[in-house]
């Protein structure tokens, strides 16, 4: 599935291991930058087929959908294989340099490399290495080669570090509609499918905790996390902070 004009360059691509991955942990940050003007696009790495609810043909639908919601200038799913993302995957990770070599953005989003879930973590990793690689003169493809600025994750179940906290605060609503537009993933009177932890009455009240928590660091109602790798440069702490 490839949504939007396809060759425009963007602001900040966001990976996911799965459709509604980038929603529920990055979907903020995501709403706020379109809010801004920037052009903000996802891609998916799997369509999610080993999930417990929900068809391939819906989460597809529901992807088209929380896209319109978040207003993305484009959307892709690279139909990889759900439970089974690897690092280790040659042509896996020429796919997702593929990508980033095609859509040039400043900015990309992945989750992090430690989690519960193999495929965020793996997929995490996936990114890490090819978003590495489209900066290479000598890894060819039909693309020229594309450095990025910066490379941020999103904890999804574990957090390991925070680097630093986005107020979503004026976006969270925003958020919470892009999420719930994964309508079989969650709960609802009357659904259908066998019971998870992310389709149980108590998972969006954890899910609400969690941005309030971060919220809460930064003296704001909803925030996000991010961790990097390497430190970011401030030239002037006082202006950032006034």
């Amino acid at each position: 599935m490839s949504q939007g004009s396809g060759t425009e360059e963007m602001d900040l691509l966001a990976f996911a291991a799965h459709p509604d991955d980038a929603e529920l942990n990055a979907g903020g940050l995501i709403a706020k930058m379109v809010r801004l003007g920037h052009k903000v696009g996802i891609v998916d790495l799997t369509a999610g087929q080993m999930a417990s609810r929900g068809s391939t043909g819906e989460r597809e639908a529901e992807a088209a959908k929380a896209t319109e919601i978040l207003g993305l200038t484009v959307r892709e799913n690279l139909a990889l294989a759900d439970g089974e993302l690897s690092a280790e995957d040659p042509q896996a990770k020429r796919k997702v340099v593929e990508v980033i070599r095609k859509y040039r953005p400043k900015v990309v989003l992945a989750g992090l490399e430690v989690d519960r879930h193999p495929d965020h973590y793996r997929g995490g990793q996936l990114v890490s290495d090819a978003a590495w690689l489209a900066g290479r003169v000598k890894y060819q493809t039909a693309q020229e080669r594309h450095q990025i600025k910066r490379l941020c994750y999103y904890p999804e179940h574990f957090v390991k570090e925070v680097s630093f906290v986005v107020d979503i605060s004026e976006d969270f609503e925003t958020k919470r509609r892009a999420v719930m537009a994964f309508s079989t993933q969650f709960y609802q009177t009357g659904s259908k499918g066998p019971a998870t932890f992310i389709s149980s009455k108590e998972f969006m009240g954890f899910w609400e905790a969690k941005a309030r928590y971060f919220g809460g660091l930064i003296g704001r109602i909803y925030g996000e996390p991010y961790f990097m790798h390497q430190p970011a440069e401030i030239s002037d702490p006082v202006d950032l902070w006034s």
